[in-house]
Formats: structure tokens, C-alpha cells, sequence
């Protein structure tokens, strides 16, 4: 049987639960949203990379260009005295061209690969803004609620009266209520652990990718010296 004495005793257990209870869901959304700031820098530092490497492959591609322009004007230096010669060198200009196309037409093929894994992105991060939009949709729809009830108890006061065993219900679903938002609370707070693991393991990888597209801007930029140095001596010849 309830009695006031019980409830007290209860509702002070409850009162204990709740202070721990909002320790941990204050820190549990702090390091949400910290998580949630490490995520949004380390997509800017792969956007910087795609940038980077994309400015790469447009440097190689130049380089592709001139070692092919160089080629042929090697080959137009060549003879053509004779059928067989200008055959020779007419081949040799037609076998550089299709393998600067073929080379071209490869390029473009992995090109289209990557766009599609980039369409693929936009598809991920649709979704996401559509799981945040419900997520908002879901807080409006319950503070609306929320705003109609405090809104009732206001105008026509709160329904529940004064009783001992209303009382003890009421308490004892308030427990039920801290216990399951305590198990939430601890299930959350090791997710956002293993998210905060995986986001600096991430951002290693980020780093070491940073290292490896400017190692290929030095080994591309060193390519374009020695085609400037080939041209130089290919126009030496004319």
C-alpha cells in the first residue's frame, strides 16, 4: 500500500536517477556535437584533397599533351625521301596519335567511374539531409504537442488531483521512464565513443592521402621540367 512517506522515498530515488540521467545525456550531446564538428572538418580536409588531386590530374594531363606533342615533332623531323621512309614516318605519326587517344579515351572511362561514385555521395548525403528533415519534423510535431498541453494545464488547470496511489503510479512510471532513457543514455554514449575512434582513424587516412597528392604534384611538376628540357632540344633540330 502507498503511502506519502513511500512516495517521498520513491520520488527522491527518482530525483537521484534524473541528475545522473542528465549528466549523461549533457555529455553525451556535447560530444555529439563535437563529433559532429571533427566529421564536418574532416569532409572539408577530402574536399581540399578532391581539389588537389583533381588540379593534379589536370597538370598530368598537360604533361600528357606536351610529351605527345614532342613526340611527333621528333617524328616530323624524321625523313621522307622515299615511299618507304615517308611510310615510316607517316605510321610512326599515326601510332603516336592513337596512343595519345586510346590514352584519352581511358582516362575518360575512369572519369566516368568517379563521377558515378561522386553521384553516389549526392545520393548518401540525400538521404542524410532526409533523415535530419524528419528528425525536425519530429521535434516540431512534439513541441506542437508539447505547446497544446502546457497550453490546457494554463488555461484549465492540470487534470491530476491529489491522491496517494495516483501519486505512486505516477512515480513508479517516472522510474520506468529514467531506467529506459539511462539504458538510451549509456547505448549512446558508447556509439558516440566508437563514432569518435573511427573519426580520427578517418582522419589519419585523410592525412596520409594529403601526403601522397602532393607528393604526386612534385613527381608531375619534375615530369614537366623534363618535357620542357626534351622540347627545348626537339626545337633545337628544326
Amino acid at each position: 500500500m502507498a503511502t506519502p512517506q513511500k512516495n517521498a522515498a520513491n520520488i527522491a530515488a527518482n530525483k537521484k536517477k534524473i541528475y545522473e540521467l542528465k549528466r549523461t545525456v549533457d555529455e553525451n550531446r556535447k560530444n555529439i556535437l563535437l563529433n559532429r564538428s571533427m566529421l564536418m572538418v574532416n569532409r572539408k580536409m577530402m574536399e581540399r584533397n578532391m581539389e588537389a588531386a583533381l588540379a593534379n590530374r589536370m597538370l598530368a594531363e598537360e604533361n600528357t599533351k606536351n610529351i605527345f606533342r614532342n613526340r611527333r615533332a621528333a617524328m616530323h623531323l624524321l625523313p621522307e625521301n622515299t615511299d618507304v621512309e615517308r611510310n615510316m614516318k607517316n605510321s610512326l605519326l599515326n601510332r603516336a596519335k592513337s596512343r595519345e587517344l586510346i590514352a584519352k579515351a581511358e582516362i575518360n572511362a575512369k572519369m566516368i567511374d568517379v563521377n558515378r561514385d561522386i553521384m553516389a555521395v549526392n545520393v548518401g548525403m540525400k538521404a542524410v539531409n532526409d533523415k535530419i528533415r524528419g528528425i525536425n519534423e519530429e521535434i516540431i510535431a512534439k513541441n506542437s504537442e508539447r505547446i497544446a498541453e502546457n497550453t490546457e494545464w494554463i488555461d484549465n488547470g492540470f487534470p491530476e488531483k491529489p491522491d496517494v496511489e495516483e501519486n505512486a503510479k505516477r512515480i513508479e512510471k517516472n522510474a520506468e521512464r529514467i531506467d529506459k532513457a539511462l539504458a538510451i543514455a549509456k547505448e549512446n554514449a558508447a556509439k558516440w565513443h566508437e563514432t569518435r575512434k573511427m573519426l580520427l582513424e578517418n582522419r589519419d587516412g585523410i592525412e596520409e592521402n594529403t601526403k601522397k597528392i602532393y607528393a604526386n604534384r612534385d613527381k608531375i611538376l619534375a615530369n614537366a621540367d623534363k618535357i620542357k628540357a626534351n622540347y627545348e632540344k626537339v626545337k633545337g633540330k628544326f
